[in-house]
């Protein structure tokens, strides 16, 4: 090979890396907007328009199950415990995966399963139905119904607890509700994705690729094996969270990325643990799976330049959250 030939095949390599890292560029802001951050110190490590009101699809369904799962805890109920499938229930805006009927019955525990994972309108409405009445009776009936007074919680969750201040939530399973719209951004979503993930019960159910979960029907049991919708779970450090998907918010998705935790001997037995977890969520993304696999190495890389060199807080921007009890 001439000289001429090694300068001209050295340019085109350089050429081909720079065209490579542009198409990498475009396709992780292929998205109205994003954002990843580091779950423990709340820094912001890459995004774009995170602040931009938009619809969020199912995503509100993250929402939905932190209520649920908070007053679950609370009052010490049994997952276990069967709730009904009503009427009202069939017409929730989104999907019905498990053909459930008027009548049926499904047990807590299931219910939310089905609603993280094959993202369930249904069984979520139920559960809101059920815990709403829950909430209204010991509130001295002060609602309109069960499931306004659900997403009231939803809405002082999200306010008054996480700091979501641009977010608003009217059905417990989507961002519509007759003519009301209901709309979050990319920055709360992920603050409601760090609160969700610091609950067992949430992490074990939207770390399952499948599960087989089953209600009643004339007291009958049937079984049903549901599927997650998260196609990168397991790929790219991906172990959760949610995806969502409607015509008005388009293909949303809502991440968690993991790597093992970095220790660091000193002197004596202490150790330096440097946690790797990341949360990550795209709005409107033209390749929603595509767009955070791209994203979580980027951010990881990012953020351990971050962690390894300065660390220093003050004049990063973090994302604040009111300090949880």
């Amino acid at each position: 090979m001439t000289m001429l030939n090694r300068i001209l095949d050295g340019a085109s390599l350089r050429l081909g890396v720079a065209i490579c890292f542009v198409a990498a560029s475009a396709a992780a802001q292929s998205s109205r907007a994003y954002i990843a951050v580091d779950s423990r110190t709340k820094k912001i490590i890459l995004g774009d328009h995170y602040d931009d009101k938009l619809p969020v699809a199912s995503l509100t369904k993250v929402v939905s199950a932190c209520v649920a799962l908070d007053w679950l805890e609370a009052t010490q109920r049994d997952k276990a415990s069967l709730i009904p499938i009503s009427q009202a229930a069939l017409i929730a805006q989104g999907g019905n995966p498990l053909s459930l009927q008027s009548g049926d019955q499904i047990s807590y525990r299931d219910a939310l399963a089905s609603a993280l994972m094959a993202s369930d309108a249904v069984s979520m409405w139920a559960v809101a139905e059920a815990i709403g009445l829950e909430m209204w009776q010991r509130d001295g009936g002060k609602a309109n119904d069960s499931v306004s007074f659900f997403v009231a919680q939803m809405n002082a969750l999200a306010h008054a607890r996480l700091g979501m201040k641009r977010s608003l939530f009217v059905s417990p399973c989507g961002d519509e509700l007759g003519r009301k719209k209901g709309y979050s951004t990319a920055a709360d979503m992920a603050r409601i994705g760090i609160y969700a993930l610091e609950k067992p019960a949430f992490n074990f159910i939207v770390q399952q690729p499948v599960r087989d979960v089953s209600f009643f029907r004339g007291g009958q049991e049937r079984r049903f094996r549901v599927f997650n919708t998260n196609e990168l779970l397991g790929k790219q450090d991906c172990d959760g969270v949610k995806t969502g998907r409607t015509s008005r918010a388009g293909d949303c998705f809502l991440a968690s990325a993991r790597r093992k935790d970095e220790i660091t001997p000193l002197e004596g037995n202490a150790q330096l643990r440097i946690p790797y977890h990341l949360v990550i969520v795209t709005l409107n993304s033209q390749d929603r799976f595509g767009q955070v696999a791209q994203l979580i190495p980027r951010a990881f890389a990012e953020y351990d330049r971050w962690i390894k060199t300065d660390r220093s807080l003050p004049g990063d921007e973090l994302l604040a959250m009111p300090a949880l009890p």
